[in-house]
């Protein structure tokens, strides 16, 4: 039995093989069916996403037919997933449903437990937290959003000049011409495209089916997950800083130290994204339209509490 750990949504998620011993007692734990971890049994669904922790996958794979690669052979079995600004305990049957939540985080714990250090060790601190917080919420009539929270900036050089600028400012020059394409998210969402391509192949509308990594194209992929690396990394691929000519406007956010994300703007000023393997969206992690004077640098970005700043992707860049 493999678990997969639905977190990121530019890397790889983290993923491991349970023991037999292990595999049997997930299934004890999971005979109710809880919200975090559920067996696969079908393909991403349409509704909207998270960005941060979403749960567990379980897939019943033979170990003979386990290949590790960043890319999924198939469309990849997800489970039905919840997150804990996605818990809203309701006054009726809060108890009852208190009870449901800590049962759930006791078995999402115990998973974390079972995945390799080199698999999980850095995350175990965001983990905890992310489940503290779920634990905590399970006591709470309605749990509210949490707001986007600024990070220190990083000092880098290009990752100041992107956060020193408004949209306006980076867009607003005689040479910028943005090439900005009506929203299609039903392409992206087909199954041969969806599961492949992630939130860097949609920012720069190109599919590569390889859950596009920034710099792996030029042959200088990043080496932190930080705004300088992230972005020099894409530079390299061709994306540039300044709007010159017919250009897809993005955006990029860092979850310090864990991953990138990446966002890309269409018309009447409305951003779109795509997290990991799950479907094209118009929504932050609030639910909300990012619109309407809402934009990735002042949305709910959750964990991707960095903003690094607008940038601009030719129409001729690939990414690989």
């Amino acid at each position: 039995m493999r678990v997969t750990l639905d977190l990121f949504s530019g890397r790889p998620n983290p993923t491991w093989t349970l023991s037999g011993r292990q595999a049997r007692e997930l299934r004890g734990r999971m005979a109710g069916s809880p919200p975090l971890v559920q067996a696969a049994r079908t393909g991403p669904t349409a509704e909207p996403s998270r960005l941060g922790f979403r749960g567990f996958v379980v897939h019943e794979d033979e170990p003979g037919e386990l290949l590790p690669s960043p890319v999924p052979r198939a469309a990849p079995a997800a489970a039905r997933v919840a997150a804990p600004d996605l818990l809203a305990i309701r006054a009726e049957g809060a108890e009852e449903a208190a009870t449901a939540v800590s049962d759930e985080v006791d078995t999402a714990e115990w998973l974390i437990a079972t995945a390799p250090e080199a698999v999980v060790g850095g995350m175990v601190d965001e983990l905890a937290g992310e489940l503290r917080d779920l634990r905590s919420a399970s006591g709470a009539a309605v749990r509210t959003a949490r707001t986007t929270r600024e990070a220190p900036e990083d000092g880098s050089e290009a990752g100041a000049r992107g956060r020193d600028r408004d949209l306006d400012d980076v867009t607003g020059g005689e040479a910028c011409r943005p090439y900005l394409l009506p929203m299609n998210l039903a392409f992206w969402n087909t199954p041969g495209i969806q599961p492949y391509n992630n939130c860097y192949n949609y920012a720069t509308n190109f599919v590569s089916g390889t859950l596009a990594q920034p710099g792996r194209r030029s042959g200088w992929i990043y080496r932190a997950f930080q705004c300088s690396e992230v972005l020099e990394a894409a530079r390299r691929d061709g994306l540039e800083l300044t709007c010159d000519g017919g250009v897809r406007v993005v955006a990029l956010g860092i979850w310090p130290g864990f991953d990138f994300h990446w966002w890309r703007l269409h018309p009447d000023g409305f951003w779109a994204h795509k997290i990991g393997w799950w479907p094209a969206q118009n929504r932050d992690n609030s639910f909300r339209i990012i619109g309407n004077g809402l934009t990735p640098a002042n949305c709910d970005r959750g964990p991707y509490r960095e903003f690094c700043g607008y940038y601009f992707a030719p129409l001729s860049m690939w990414v690989l």
